[in-house]
């Protein structure tokens, strides 16, 4: 209806896994199956999909009651050097060879790239665009781990340092749309608290824990925090501050918008709908990663 296209962050690392035990599990072989066919289907309406890795599948178990996850590799930068050079390599080819093409984007699992030599593999493996940085955000603790606090807002391009613009560098950013705001902690936790009990999330996806004392105390004193980065996700119903943050994106190039399925529930799709509808209205247009850089690579 709308002719829009979505950039798909495949987590190949996740489908590599199940590649490699489908044969050892009758389960593990019908949700490679299905995983296969989702992404084909996804192709076939015309949409880009590019390569997403959470390296902890790499290191998990497959289990008659489901998986057993690790949590000692998160990052890439957790693995081994050469066997994460390796793996991205494989996994990469998997997921090309499912497509029919080849991927050239990239998107780190928990935005935590800046800990691994990233430009030395992009270079291997003929990436030449990320999406994983969130302007505005440090981290640091076992599972994420990046400072995003000076990373300009729109796109850019970068040459050896992923958080500094360089003109005409080799590979492209797309950050993630985002808006620093200012809020009542209470207010907005209470509205999402109500606006989760009305309805379901469709996925069962769970969210990495919290470690140690230190990182959970950390949470609970930003969740007080009076400034807050605010960011294009319609996950969860997170999605009610989208047009805040397109307002305050209409001075850059474009917004870069994040989505997890397993954290959409029928009110996301109603709300990207009017989202949508209203946007294009007023001559906006919604182009995948990919075309945007087709027509800016001069």
């Amino acid at each position: 209806m709308y002719n829009v296209k979505l950039t798909v962050f495949v987590d190949a690392a996740y489908l590599y896994k199940l590649f490699s035990i489908k044969n050892n599990s009758i389960k593990a072989y019908k949700d490679y199956e299905i995983t296969v066919d989702n992404i084909k289907w996804l192709v076939d309406k015309g949409h880009d999909i590019q390569l997403h890795i959470h390296p902890q599948w790499y290191y998990s178990s497959y289990k008659d009651s489901g998986w057993e996850l690790d949590w000692e590799h998160y990052k890439l930068s957790d693995m081994d050097k050469d066997y994460a050079f390796e793996m991205f390599k494989k996994s990469k080819e998997l997921l090309d060879s499912i497509i029919g093409y080849k991927t050239t984007l990239f998107r780190a699992g928990g935005y935590s790239i800046q800990e691994f030599e990233y430009v030395e593999c992009f270079k291997q493996n003929g990436i030449i665009g990320d999406s994983s940085v969130l302007p505005g955000n440090k981290v640091r603790h076992k599972t994420h781990s990046y400072d995003y606090t000076n990373v300009s807002f729109d796109v850019y391009r970068f040459e050896d340092n992923i958080a500094k613009y360089t003109a005409r560098g080799s590979y492209w950013e797309f950050p993630i749309c985002s808006s620093k705001k200012v809020f009542i902690t209470k207010y907005l936790r209470k509205k999402k608290k109500w606006m989760s009990r009305t309805e379901k999330n469709w996925g069962d996806g769970g969210n990495r824990p919290i470690c140690g004392k230190m990182a959970k105390i950390k949470t609970m004193i930003s969740s007080f925090s009076l400034f807050k980065h605010i960011h294009g996700t319609i996950d969860y119903q997170s999605y009610f501050w989208l047009e805040d943050i397109y307002q305050f994106s209409k001075k850059y190039k474009c917004m870069t918008i994040i989505g997890h399925p397993k954290n959409f529930s029928p009110s996301t799709v109603d709300f990207i709908e009017k989202f949508i509808k209203e946007k294009q209205s007023l001559g906006d247009k919604f182009i995948t990663i990919t075309q945007y850089i087709k027509q800016n690579n001069s």
